[in-house]
This record gives C-alpha cells, sequence and structure tokens, in this order.
C-alpha cells in the first residue's frame, strides 16, 4: 500500500513539524545520525539489532489522542501526546543530560513556533507543554541490549479546529 498520495491530517503536520525542529538542532545534526533518527515514515522502523554506532537514536513515538471538551458551535479540540526517547549507548551521564536538553530546547522551539502550522489554510495548534521527562540506565525494551542512558519525555499538544473542517456531509 502507498500512503504518499494520502493528504497530510492535523496529527501528521504536527508530528512533521517537530521533527523539523529537532532535525534543525545543531546538537542533533551533530551527534545523532540520519539514519538512528527513527521516524516511522516507512515499514522498517526501528532496528531490531543495533551495535554503538547505531547511537545515540532519537524516536518519537504518538501515544496518545483524547478530547477533553465538547468544544462549541464553531470550535472542536483534540490533545496528542508524543514521546521522545533518546537512547545513548554509554554510562557517561554528559550525554544523555546534553541530550535532555536539546530535548528542551526543541519543545521550546516547538511551542514557540507551531503557531505558523496550518490544516486547510487554517491555523489550528493551541499549546503545546511538557508533561514528563525520565531517564533510566539500561533500559532493555528501548536500548535493544546496549548498556547505557535511556531519556523519555512526554509532549501534550493540544489543537483546535473550526467545524468546518470536521464535519462533512452524511450521504
Amino acid at each position: 500500500m502507498k500512503l504518499d498520495n494520502i493528504t497530510p491530517d492535523p496529527l501528521t503536520i504536527v508530528r512533521d513539524y517537530f521533527w523539523r525542529v529537532v532535525e534543525s538542532n545543531p546538537f542533533f545534526s551533530d551527534w545523532v545520525r540520519d539514519g538512528n533518527k527513527i521516524k516511522y515514515n516507512d515499514e522498517i522502523g526501528e532496528k531490531k539489532q543495533i551495535g554503538h554506532g547505531d547511537l545515540p537514536e532519537i524516536t518519537i513515538i504518538p501515544t496518545m489522542c483524547n478530547q477533553d471538551g465538547l468544544g462549541s458551535s464553531h470550535t472542536g479540540y483534540l490533545s496528542t501526546e508524543m514521546l521522545v526517547h533518546v537512547v545513548t549507548g554509554t554510562r557517561d551521564l554528559r550525554l544523555i543530560s546534553a541530550l535532555q536538553w536539546e530535548i528542551f530546547r526543541c519543545i521550546q522551539t516547538f511551542m514557540a513556533t507551531a503557531g505558523n502550522l496550518r490544516y486547510n489554510n487554517r491555523e489550528f495548534f493551541a499549546l503545546a507543554r511538557l508533561t514528563s521527562g525520565a531517564q533510566t540506565l539500561s533500559s532493555t525494551e528501548l536500548n535493544r541490549g546496549i548498556e547505557g542512558w535511556t531519556a523519555t519525555w512526554g509532549v501534550r499538544i493540544d489543537l483546535q479546529f473550526s467545524n468546518a473542517d470536521l464535519h462533512f456531509e452524511v450521504t
């Protein structure tokens, strides 16, 4: 199945823009190879077996969508959350600290610039915020057998839409 012909939806627009922010960050450009930025834009996904050359690695995974409020006669609301995982492949705290600092900077840059995002030629970004941040040593699930630090940060993004973009004709 070829998915390249699908018009980008707001969730894809948000995720792609977050990746654009990460890829614009000089630290991530210098320290994380392009092949170690796992985007899930193909059937490959993450590597099952990794070596030290595959690290550090960054992955952004959408984890949740919900509707906190019913909206109004003109507006509907949707919240989505993404988890950002970084895996270092080293026990040295300097790299995980630097990666976490840069994730925080990316979140701040995303919050400051995402207001320009458009769906159907209308702004839809309302708010983004850090929901959680944690680090651990040797998470076997994320590290896939390589010793080292791992960090996971959650980002919640609130979106608002004109009902004109949400409703369609039922036949």
